[in-house]
């Protein structure tokens, strides 16, 4: 398992995402070129070129897909990071929560639990 992504490194992506060029992005394959291109409208990105000796035209198209599906699928991954982190943050405060004290009952409990549950709803929903 990997270490988990510091703040700092959280904070680096979401500045890349928000800098590049705004979606959504599409792949156009030129068939003249032998070249896939990811493009904004009809405003041109990047091109992926497909006829590399050491690929099929295939997998540059496949390619261009993954690229051009990026700046979406970093979003989604981003918020799913952040849902994670505040659903670990509630279970982490049940959990260090002292069952033995005498003022930790069920219903303390209970409230600990819907917290989380807000938490993560909320997390969901950001």
């Amino acid at each position: 398992m990997t270490a988990p992504l510091s703040d700092a490194r959280l904070t680096e992506i979401r500045a890349r995402l928000a800098a590049a060029t705004p979606g959504p992005w599409h792949v156009f394959r030129d068939s003249i070129v032998a070249s896939a291109w990811v493009n904004r409208g009809d405003d041109p990105i990047c091109e992926v070129v497909t006829d590399a000796n050491d690929r099929s035209p295939d997998q540059g198209d496949t390619d261009a897909r993954l690229i051009a599906n990026a700046p979406t699928d970093l979003a989604d991954l981003l918020a799913e990071v952040q849902r994670l982190r505040a659903v670990d943050e509630a279970a982490a405060a049940i959990v260090a929560a002292d069952p033995d004290d005498e003022d930790y009952d069920t219903l303390t409990l209970y409230v600990d639990l819907e917290a989380a549950v807000r938490a993560w709803r909320e997390a969901d929903n950001a």
